[in-house]
């Protein structure tokens, strides 16, 4: 159950500076009937986690050298960052990727083999960051399970693009639902302001094909999901129009 609180008292035992991740895993119910098995507090703020044991955590965080970040390195205002802990709440592992500007992480897909993509979204080249598209970009890096680089590349197109959710499909390539003012580059079309795009990347990163949604007032991906099936959902936030 991550979260980034600030609080101090009661369940909230400790504070780091700031927003925190405070992680409470949850055993199932029949079994432990809600037992709270530990909590751990990390100076930052989690967004994604896999759920893969050992559990990986992704995030953004402004720190710098110090606490679960001792030894790594903040590129300039938010650095994305991972960190691997095991079912006992001991870290492994952990890094920070980005840039001089804010490197929001989106998302990250994991694989049998303990590697993972992250997608985070930048605006500024520097640091990890070695090249963009233009405007807002979706950065993709491959770690492998040691948190080492395999590979990392930017996609998008000239103007602001978003990564909102990534998920694997029944064959392995990553569905990535995205918000997308481009019509160049990896994005394929725009009907006016934002819209929702999708593409389908293969583990390389490469985008096989991309699509979009939308009308011509503006539209915000939301989430997306798959049944066993193949099928694909998402969900988008559309402007209405006042007439």
């Amino acid at each position: 159950m991550p979260g980034p609180p600030k609080s101090t008292d009661r369940d909230m035992t400790g504070n780091k500076g700031g927003f925190d991740v405070w992680w409470v895993p949850w055993m199932r119910q029949e079994i432990w009937l809600g037992a709270e098995i530990w909590a751990r507090r990390m100076n930052s703020q989690e967004r994604s986690c896999m759920r893969t044991e050992p559990i990986f955590h992704f995030g953004e965080t402004s720190s710098n050298n110090g606490g679960d970040f001792t030894g790594l390195t903040n590129r300039g205002a938010k650095d994305g960052f991972g960190v691997k802990l095991n079912r006992n709440s001991n870290e492994i592992l952990s890094l920070i990727f980005g840039g001089p500007g804010d490197d929001l992480f989106a998302d990250a897909v994991g694989f049998e083999d303990g590697s993972a993509i992250l997608f985070i979204n930048t605006s500024m080249k520097g640091g990890d960051i070695d090249s963009i598209k233009g405007g807002k970009d979706i950065f993709m890096v491959k770690i492998k399970s040691d948190g080492k680089i395999l590979w990392k590349k930017p996609l998008g197109g000239t103007k602001d693009d978003e990564a909102v959710k990534a998920i694997l499909d029944k064959d392995n390539n990553i569905l990535l639902l995205c918000t997308s003012f481009s019509n160049d580059g990896d994005v394929n079309g725009n009907y006016g302001d934002k819209d929702v795009a999708l593409m389908k990347l293969d583990t390389s990163g490469n985008v096989l094909w991309a699509t979009h949604y939308g009308g011509t007032k503006g539209e915000t991906a939301s989430s997306m999901a798959s049944d066993d099936m193949g099928n694909t959902y998402f969900a988008a936030n559309q402007f209405q129009h006042e007439q």
